[in-house]
């Protein structure tokens, strides 16, 4: 083991680490600093005894603790319990490290096991704890608050019982969690400043946390949210939208979810839509807040992302929703299909409908731009300047097309 040769006085931080936060390392730094250690070593578990088949990975676990070590030059990250396998118990490793401390015959070299108070109080009941207790010294962190006399007690006994050395560590309270989040991460919400950035950037581009929903799942939250004239109308756009995906070569299941979730904002009165888009960071333009029938496109993209398990890698889906009422020059053709299939589903009966239909069934750029002309008209989404570019880039795109042709 070289870390043992290389340095004298080593921490072991252990963990799940699922995923590694602010809170550790601050653990970690303090114990460094008050007991002058050289290195400390953070130890993802492998399976751990108490969250089997629970835990994210053994890979993405030590990945994440990896980039969180690189930002402090004494932390180290070793792999021994995950590449080991099976239930990791702090026994075996502390084992390890001890046979190692003795194999290179330094007189100095000191090993201390950091832990929280909470932990430590229940220690009597860990695998081999007496075996455990005089393997190596413990370094035990403290939180401002903490019952000091019962902990000095305890370690009191605990020294008298097994001759361990104990070493109490006072820090900050920093009240993060890793439950916290992986909650926060499913729901796509930021993690900043609770992890390091790094490992924020490895859970977000990874999507560890996030948990899609099936369809059966967005339509049952769908129907507690929508009225039920609004949740009809979504229903037949997602069909509506399938047809026209089969019929254009788009991807059916997104063209569904796209269209059962386009107007998955609309059942909030519009006092709520504006809360939750401050809430989510959504400032929309002036032109959106002039015209409330628009705000709901940009809140539901991102209300299907995170209320609804629908999040699109590729972006798609999401800007299918956020583009359905006013569009945008250069649309995907998924955009395309909702933006056609929310006014042409047989449940609409608008004067230009019938026509509207007529054209999409054999050239959807033409049934777009007589679709930003209806809702126009109707939707008075000529107020908003990406309609008429919208409609301007795509009638550009016809004469172009007719010049070729």
């Amino acid at each position: 083991m070289e870390i043992v040769k290389r340095a004298n006085r080593i921490g072991i931080l252990g963990g799940t680490f699922d995923p590694v936060h602010n809170a550790h390392l601050l653990a970690a730094e303090c114990a460094a600093d008050a007991l002058r250690l050289d290195a400390v070593v953070f130890i993802p578990s492998g399976e751990p005894p108490f969250k089997q088949g629970l835990a994210t990975s053994g890979e993405h676990r030590l990945a994440m603790t990896k980039l969180a070590c690189k930002e402090n030059p004494r932390f180290i990250c070793s792999d021994i319990e995950i590449a080991r396998g099976g239930v990791s118990y702090t026994v075996d490793t502390l084992a390890a490290f001890a046979e190692a401390a003795k194999s290179a015959r330094n007189p100095d070299s000191a090993i201390y096991f950091i832990l929280g108070a909470d932990a430590f109080i229940g220690i009597e009941k860990w695998r081999e704890a007496g075996r455990l207790l005089k393997l190596v010294n413990f370094a035990v962190v403290t939180r401002p608050g903490q019952e000091e006399a019962e902990l000095l007690a305890f370690a009191e006994g605990i020294r008298e019982k097994y001759g361990a050395v104990v070493e109490y560590i006072p820090i900050p309270r920093l009240e993060i969690s890793s439950t916290e989040i992986r909650a926060r991460a499913a729901a796509l919400a930021p993690i900043s400043y609770l992890t390091p950035a790094s490992v924020a950037e490895y859970i977000n581009s990874n999507r560890l946390y996030y948990k899609a929903k099936t369809k059966e799942e967005m339509m049952e939250k769908l129907q507690k949210e929508l009225p039920e004239k609004r949740l009809r109308h979504s229903i037949a756009v997602a069909e509506c939208a399938v047809e026209l995906a089969a019929r254009f070569g788009a991807d059916k299941e997104k063209a569904y979810i796209a269209g059962i979730l386009h107007d998955c904002a609309k059942g909030m009165t519009k006092e709520k839509q504006r809360a939750t888009a401050e809430r989510y960071k959504i400032f929309p333009d002036k032109e959106t807040l002039d015209n409330l029938n628009l705000i709901h496109s940009p809140l539901g993209a991102e209300m299907s992302a995170r209320e609804y398990g629908a999040y699109d890698p590729s972006g798609d889906i999401q800007n299918a929703i956020k583009y359905h009422t006013v569009g945008r020059p250069g649309m995907s053709l998924l955009e395309k299909i909702i933006f056609v299939a929310d006014y042409i589903e047989p449940g609409r009966s608008m004067v230009e409908t019938p026509e509207i239909r007529r054209l999409a069934e054999h050239d959807l750029t033409a049934a777009l731009i007589a679709t930003l002309d209806a809702k126009a008209h109707y939707v008075k989404t000529d107020t908003h300047p990406l309609n008429r570019m919208t409609r301007e880039y795509y009638i550009n795109e016809l004469i172009v097309r007719a010049s070729v042709d």
